[in-house]
């Protein structure tokens, strides 16, 4: 499949909201109205892809526990593939995902299959040093201060949409969450189900948002909440026993 075209490094608004899924395909023809279309990079015979993250957290769950204690000023470290598993090797991603009061900052970088089992085992890859990577220089400054590991492994779908005036306005749509509790982003264990028959859909814009978007949030009585994927599989994972929080 193709892969998105996300930028290296950029700022947005993202507000999240749950719904049921079978909610969504009336939202999504609502919002199909206003020019909101699927996102080219999804191949035409399929409607979403996978996404498969692996969050890095300490042993006292600092990135869990910044989130529900709303901090103004936090981040979270992951390393994501998109698509199959079998091709994850080749594309596999090291974020950084930042939070500054309302606006979210993004920074990613490519990395080889060699520095996720680096990274995996707590170990920090040797490069040519005249190979500029300040995403990944970062990513492991930030690990190692704060003594983080691999913690969890998220994985979902994704149905992108994009509005047809401005591709910065975009709409995605998340569901059949699973999480794992896992030190390697390519474990292919078994995963367990968690936000079962929701979907999570998410409104991202750079600087303002069309009205007709909040208009179709009031018509449908959609409730922004602020949970992230990764807490809410801490929280789940903790439920059924797996981890202690």
């Amino acid at each position: 499949m193709k892969h998105p075209r996300i930028p290296h490094e950029f700022q947005r608004y993202e507000f999240k909201y749950v719904m049921p899924d079978y909610m969504t395909s009336t939202i999504k023809e609502s919002l199909s109205r206003f020019g909101m279309i699927k996102d080219p990079m999804v191949p035409e015979n399929r409607a979403s892809y996978d996404i498969t993250s692996l969050y890095f957290d300490n042993e006292k769950l600092l990135a869990y526990h910044s989130k529900l204690a709303g901090e103004r000023n936090r981040y979270k470290l992951r390393l994501r593939y998109y698509g199959d598993v079998e091709n994850a090797p080749n594309h596999s991603f090291v974020e950084i995902k930042s939070k500054y009061n309302s606006v979210i900052h993004k920074r990613r970088e490519r990395i080889s299959a060699q520095d996720v089992l680096a990274l995996s085992s707590g170990l920090v890859p040797q490069h040519n040093s005249d190979v500029k990577r300040e995403t990944f220089e970062l990513f492991v400054a930030r690990m190692k201060k704060n003594s983080m590991t691999p913690r969890m492994l998220v994985r979902y779908k994704r149905e992108p949409l994009i509005w047809n005036k401005d591709k910065r306005l975009r709409i995605t749509f998340d569901s059949h969450l699973q999480h794992r509790s896992s030190q390697h982003l390519y474990d292919s264990g078994v995963y367990h189900d968690y936000m079962k028959h929701k979907t999570i859909m998410e409104l991202k814009f750079t600087g303002w948002a069309p009205g007709w978007v909040g208009q179709i949030i009031k018509e449908h009585r959609l409730d922004r909440v602020s949970s992230s994927k990764y807490c809410l599989a801490v929280r789940d994972a903790s439920r059924v026993g797996l981890i202690r929080i």
